[in-house]
């Protein structure tokens, strides 16, 4: 049986390296890389204008982005008229950081980290929390690197397995499996672990590339636990999906339709201001927040969240051996 598997799962391993798979991860790997550290962290550095009450006109920060004003109604008044704004009232070395409620927590933290940096480089101490201990570049670099690692694993590895599978199915594969002695569920564990262990090494790579090395280590068990989590179960979705249709240009057109209502929804108003309270209801919403959580270092799953996840997994597993063993018969 080991001998059956293991012969199985190089086979796999040859079709993947054959369809340039590893190819196409390498180049998504320079994409992402150059998109986060050239653009991304560059774009928009300077988000939001900042209004400075000093009481002893110390000029603490130097900006085009940064204004003065003379007393507190006036400050208050700047913030009314701009509504992005950022207030800093300062006095005897302290200071008061005001802003308007955006009605995102995560963007009203963002704010506060943007005016903290700003305030780095003086004697000035902020009367409030700070998110995290993470400069603002740093926290661009995390939150675009959670977005392309669930992008990939999504949409590219649930699209490769489909791919893989319609490549296969032409060739001959699958009858010849059908017919040797062999157990059908080593097929689908075999894609299972060999899409895997593309995925971890995608995801290892790219994070020491974007978020560095010493951050990493710091989220490293959390955020393969995620991959672990995320991975087989967007390659069985995958394998289902290739079984249920004829030929690859059926599957694209399903593809299409999951991609934008599963997938599109999360980056929308999960990474945006916009709110929807629908967003709860799908479940694509967990499996990125939990992602993007373990990267900030601030996941806390439950007993009953990892339960929900492996039972998931197993009925995903026995569809899966049930209709790869009735696509066999046909063949």
């Amino acid at each position: 049986m080991v001998k059956q598997f293991i012969a199985i799962l190089k086979n796999d391993f040859k079709c993947v390296i054959k369809s340039n798979q590893y190819l196409i991860l390498i180049c998504s790997l320079l994409v992402y890389t150059l998109y986060i550290n050239c653009i991304y962290i560059n774009n928009n550095v300077n988000p939001y204008p900042i209004i400075i009450l000093d009481s002893y006109k110390s000029s603490l920060i130097s900006d085009t982005h940064v204004s003065y004003v003379d007393n507190e109604q006036q400050l208050y008044q700047e913030l009314q008229n701009n509504k992005e704004a950022i207030a800093v009232k300062t006095a005897n070395k302290k200071s008061e950081i005001v802003i308007i409620d955006s009605g995102s927590e995560k963007i009203n933290n963002l704010k506060k980290l943007y005016v903290t940096s700003k305030l780095k480089s003086t004697n000035i101490k902020a009367d409030f929390e700070v998110l995290g201990t993470i400069s603002f570049k740093q926290h661009k670099r995390i939150e675009m690197t959670s977005v392309v690692i669930f992008f990939e694993i999504t949409a590219i590895s649930f699209l490769t397995i489909a791919a893989l599978f319609f490549k296969e199915k032409e060739q001959g594969i699958l009858k010849i499996s059908s017919i040797m002695p062999i157990k059908k569920h080593y097929l689908i564990l075999s894609k299972i672990i060999v899409f895997l262990l593309l995925d971890i090494c995608f995801v290892v790579i790219l994070c020491l590339l974007n978020i560095g090395y010493s951050y990493f280590m710091t989220v490293l068990i959390n955020v393969l636990i995620q991959v672990l989590l995320l991975s087989p179960i967007m390659v069985m979705l995958g394998f289902i999906f290739s079984l249920l249709y004829r030929n690859f240009k059926q599957f694209i057109f399903a593809y299409t339709g999951i991609i934008i209502l599963f997938t599109s929804p999360v980056f929308l108003f999960v990474n945006t201001p916009f709110k929807w309270s629908a967003i709860e209801y799908f479940p694509t919403y967990y499996l990125y927040t939990n992602l993007h959580k373990a990267l900030y270092n601030k996941l806390n799953m439950s007993l009953v969240s990892y339960l929900v996840y492996i039972l998931v997994l197993i009925l995903l597993f026995i569809i899966n051996t049930r209709l790869i063993r009735n696509e066999m018969k046909r063949s």
